[in-house]
């Protein structure tokens, strides 16, 4: 129920995506008849994307949010290409102007090159103004469904309040939902080893790929560990500094947040680039390697914004005005807050394409939430 949805906003956002290339053109000149209308064809189709499923599904709010958000780009596209055109309008109508009025009744006739002209440029502005139109009619549509997305969005949020979810109290909930989580952790165990068993795994990075693509992942590391290294040794904080001034502060802890925070960052951000870049994000394992990266770009990024600001164990490196026990104590508390975040991600993620139950879902709720 979930993909189907979500295939549809893929499309409508590729359809969205040749209409931006063709937006992109008419902001350096007035599209051809034919380029026009495909570029309108274009949008009514990503409108019929998102009316379709408003009509045959009961989209959650995560889908409607990315509905709304595809309307919206429909509408300022179309914005963009409205002012266009009135700029062409009026060039038109000035080049139609400077010809003057036609002859009347008994004056002497136009050169025939003059009344080609007028003809051509009457002609024109009557093609942009039908373009203006048609314009109107999808900014009509777009106002329309962005109304139908905010009362289904209003519809779907009264309904979730008002529903009744299994209580917390209950002896077969807990039950259940450790059978699931225990089901789940199980799948986690199995997916590395279900995917590198997978016919695609095996057709992209099959026999010599695989050495070509463990060495990407640990050149990947292996620069990152060594990066983190030479910036904290270079401008990061040193022990034999006892009254550091303001700017060798700023410095190390500009240091220590790179250092600490961003390298890791970065270092999940290639990982999960050089799966992407193979194609084998897939399955499970796929949901597990995006759950992951995510998770220790949150949590290495939290951690290291906190030590570089408050240096619990370094005092006289400390920025804010406070004493060794508040520091200590705000460290461990935002570290807890950022393992907890970051492990509630990956479990969202990895338990995309896994069969979880309602207790599993209350609980995942209760205790990460």
């Amino acid at each position: 129920m979930r993909a189907r949805p979500l295939r549809a906003v893929f499309l409508a956002a590729a359809l969205l995506f040749f209409a931006a290339g063709a937006v992109a053109q008419e902001s350096g000149g007035l599209l051809s008849n034919e380029e026009f209308a495909r570029l309108s064809e274009t949008w009514n189709q990503s409108l019929d994307v998102v009316e379709q499923e408003l009509i045959q599904e009961a989209p959650s709010l995560e889908t409607l949010s990315a509905l709304r958000e595809e309307v919206d780009q429909i509408w300022d596209q179309a914005d963009r290409r409205e002012a266009v055109v009135v700029r062409s309008v009026v060039q038109a109508r000035k080049l139609l102007e400077s010809l003057g009025p036609p002859p009347g009744v008994g004056e002497s006739p136009e050169a025939p090159e003059i009344v080609a002209r007028r003809a051509e440029l009457n002609q024109r502005v009557i093609a942009i103004e039908a373009r203006a139109k048609q314009i109107d009619l999808v900014d009509a549509r777009a106002d329309d469904l962005t109304k139908r997305l905010r009362a289904a969005r209003s519809a779907r949020v009264e309904q979730n309040l008002v529903v009744r979810g299994p209580s917390i109290l209950s002896y077969s909930l807990w039950a259940e939902g450790a059978t699931q989580f225990a089901e789940f952790a199980r799948g986690l165990a199995a997916a590395p080893l279900e995917w590198a068993r997978s016919v695609e795994v095996e057709e992209e990075i099959g026999g010599g790929s695989y050495i070509a693509f463990i060495v990407f992942v640990l050149a990947a590391v292996l620069l990152g560990v060594w990066g983190r290294g030479r910036i904290l040794a270079a401008y990061g904080r040193s022990a034999v500094e006892e009254r550091p001034p303001y700017a060798r502060r700023l410095m190390a802890a500009f240091a220590e947040g790179i250092g600490r925070g961003l390298v890791p960052a970065l270092i999940a951000a290639a990982l999960y680039l050089s799966f992407l870049g193979f194609d084998v994000l897939i399955g499970q394992f796929g949901e597990l390697v995006e759950g992951a990266c995510l998770a220790i770009v949150v949590f290495s990024v939290a951690t290291a914004l906190t030590r570089a600001t408050l240096a619990p164990r370094t005092p006289v490196w400390r920025f804010p005005p406070l004493n060794d026990a508040t520091c200590a104590m705000a460290s461990r508390h935002l570290t807890l807050l950022a393992a907890v975040v970051s492990i509630n991600l990956f479990i969202r993620f990895a338990q995309d394409d896994s069969a979880s139950t309602e207790a599993f879902d209350a609980l995942h709720v209760l205790i990460g939430d």
